[in-house]
């Protein structure tokens, strides 16, 4: 398999991003450029700067307007593959994934960065908020207090205002993710 690179960082800037926020740009997405549109502007919008890596696949490209990072695989991949693709190309020292449905709190990436530096870790994972609709694609939101949302047990979780996940809190005994619907 190969691929191409598509405006690549200066791995030698100084004023470097921390974080490169990844995300699989899959052939067969319907609404691909309107969720890629709104995903570049979501990275663009935080707080910290952020190296972007778009992954296509199939022999895909991206659209004139996407000033970021972004590599071409001239076939098929899954998810996974697009994944450890990203994760193989990322220079910064955190990575992270955000899916093309996903969007982040503008401050997002920055208190996960100070959280990893503050405790020495490794892994930093956040909460989700659940969305049953895509109104999410286009907000700008922040992160706030965690306990202002709502948990509720109930699986598959059922549309409620600030409804948390709670895979990261503990509250379904676990302090990660499992399945996300949205943000």
């Amino acid at each position: 398999m190969q691929f191409r690179s598509f405006n690549a960082p200066d791995s030698n800037a100084p004023d470097r991003p921390l974080v490169t926020v990844f995300c699989a740009v899959w052939h067969k997405q319907p609404n691909k450029l309107e969720l890629l549109r709104s995903h570049w502007e979501n990275l663009k919008a935080q707080s910290i700067p952020v190296e972007p890596c778009y992954i296509f696949d199939n022999g895909d490209v991206a659209p004139d307007w996407l000033e970021a990072p972004w590599h071409s695989f001239d076939a098929p991949l899954t998810i996974y593959e697009a994944w450890s693709a990203a994760t193989a190309l990322a220079q910064t020292n955190y990575i992270m994934n955000l899916n093309m449905d996903d969007r982040l709190a503008t401050n997002a990436v920055q208190a996960m960065v100070a959280t990893a530096a503050a405790t020495k870790s490794a892994l930093v994972g956040g909460e989700w908020l659940v969305s049953f609709d895509e109104s999410h694609l286009e907000q700008d939101f922040v992160v706030e207090d965690l306990w202002k949302t709502n948990f509720i047990a109930d699986w598959p979780p059922k549309a409620q205002a600030d409804l948390r996940l709670g895979s990261g809190t503990g509250e379904r005994g676990t302090y990660g993710p499992r399945r996300h619907f949205g943000i």
